[in-house]
């Protein structure tokens, strides 16, 4: 997990292909997802399965995202992306939203903590690193603040573009999502799982298709 979370983030810090980003994103989630199915408990199982369904949950909008991207610049470089004439938010408003919510599933804070509860007194104990300690659960620590960190990477390249004062907005833009986020999960009590699933999806189709097709008519 910790593995493919670094290389995710060298490929995007290094500006490469954002479909290899996200694909070894996906990857990063299954691997963690297998180590805790590796364990006997059943509250750890339990996250597991949880986790697979969270990765089913906001595995089309991350793909969307990069769809839009291409549309939009017309590649999959990173490089190109932020060097866009303009600001890419002001095309891919829907997309955005999408993104936000799939984050909060990302960063497994309420509504959607499925897969890993961050109360012990709950059903679930920790979930999905419930069996986890010492310096399993230093690099499960580790990955996780480095994944939210690179996640918000992605919020970064919706405002960042050709103009150098575009990368303060980003960062101010980052400092606002990682805010708001925390104050859903401070407000919000956990969802069941076939609502994450149909919420998510209905996100998906409603503004990240509907900005698709806006992006296919004005290319």
């Amino acid at each position: 997990f910790l593995f493919f979370m670094i290389l995710s983030g060298i490929f995007f810090f290094a500006q490469g292909d954002i479909l290899l980003v996200i694909f070894t994103l996906t990857m990063a989630g299954i691997c963690l997802a297998v180590a805790s199915f590796s364990s006997s408990s059943p509250c750890s199982q339990m996250g597991a399965e949880r986790e697979l369904l969270q990765i089913m949950a906001y595995e089309p909008m991350l793909l969307f995202v990069a769809i839009a991207f291409y549309l939009k610049c017309n590649t999959f470089d990173l490089s190109k992306i932020m060097a866009s004439p303009e600001s890419n938010f002001l095309y891919m408003p829907g997309i955005f939203i999408g993104f936000l919510f799939i984050l909060q599933i990302k960063f497994r804070k309420s509504p959607f903590d499925l897969s890993m509860s961050h109360e012990i007194h709950q059903e679930l104990v920790q979930g999905i690193k419930t069996e986890f300690s010492g310096g399993m659960l230093a690099l499960f620590e580790i990955a996780e603040w480095y994944e939210k960190i690179f996640l918000l990477g992605f919020v970064y390249l919706f405002f960042k573009w050709r103009d150098p004062w575009s990368g303060v907005t980003g960062i101010l833009v980052c400092a606002a999502v990682l805010f708001l986020s925390t104050l859903v999960d401070n407000c919000t009590a956990r969802m069941k799982w076939r609502h994450l699933l149909g919420s998510a999806w209905l996100v998906t189709l409603v503004a990240g298709f509907i900005n698709i097709v806006f992006l296919m008519y004005i290319r």
